[in-house]
């Protein structure tokens, strides 16, 4: 099997992940609203279950999707732009499940707390989001001018202003009845990104050099 179908089944793995956890944890926590709450709480310190979401949940998916942005940029490496923007965004996002579940969010994963709070917030929040941004806007640009890849590249910038505007507004508190679906509806929108990319490395591998303009 070639480096792009890894490629595809990592990130096709860590995109199921990603639906997955939130599901099941939350179903495994009375009362827990997807609404209103972050996913983030259901790993968080003192939460039934939270140490077991943590390594069990996130840090796969976190793992996964890292997999998925090395061998992904490796089968792109022909087109070397487009090989940093999965980079960038497969990095970290995958960085981000890791170190959320390393600092471990306070109750309620507020915007200030303790050092592990704060690690929580820039890691496994400000990381997502600003290198999915970056991804987006460097891998769009690149596979505008890549044959095959073009569509691909157009619902990239897409989901920039997406991305950054909700990603913006989800910890301000006029939104905090709201910040759970805010932060699914973005989640929803990187990983949808990770599937687009992995089906067509599963179906036609890397770009060959005839293909880059």
């Amino acid at each position: 099997m070639h480096t792009g179908r890894w490629a595809a089944g990592s990130g096709l793995a860590a995109a199921l992940g990603a639906v997955v956890v939130p599901i099941v944890g939350g179903a495994s926590r009375d009362g827990y609203d997807h609404t209103s709450q972050f996913i983030s709480e259901l790993g968080e310190r003192g939460a039934a279950g939270g140490g077991i979401v943590s390594l069990f949940g996130f840090v796969p998916v976190g793992l996964l999707t890292i997999a998925f942005a090395v061998l992904a940029a490796r089968a792109l490496s022909l087109a070397r732009r487009m090989a940093i923007g999965v980079l960038l965004l497969g990095g970290g996002v995958g960085a981000a499940y890791v170190v959320s579940a390393a600092a471990r969010c306070e109750a309620g994963c507020p915007t200030d707390g303790d050092v592990a709070q704060t690690i929580h917030n820039l890691g496994g929040g400000a990381l997502e989001y600003v290198g999915a941004a970056a991804g987006l806007v460097v891998f769009g640009l690149a596979a505008r001018s890549v044959e095959g890849w073009r569509l691909e590249g157009r619902i990239s910038l897409a989901l920039v202003p997406l991305v950054v505007v909700l990603a913006g507004v989800v910890d301000i508190e006029a939104t905090a009845d709201w910040r759970g679906l805010i932060q699914r509806v973005v989640e929803v929108a990187i990983f949808g990104w990770v599937v687009m990319v992995s089906r067509r490395l599963w179906a036609d591998g890397s770009p060959t050099t005839g293909s880059i303009s």
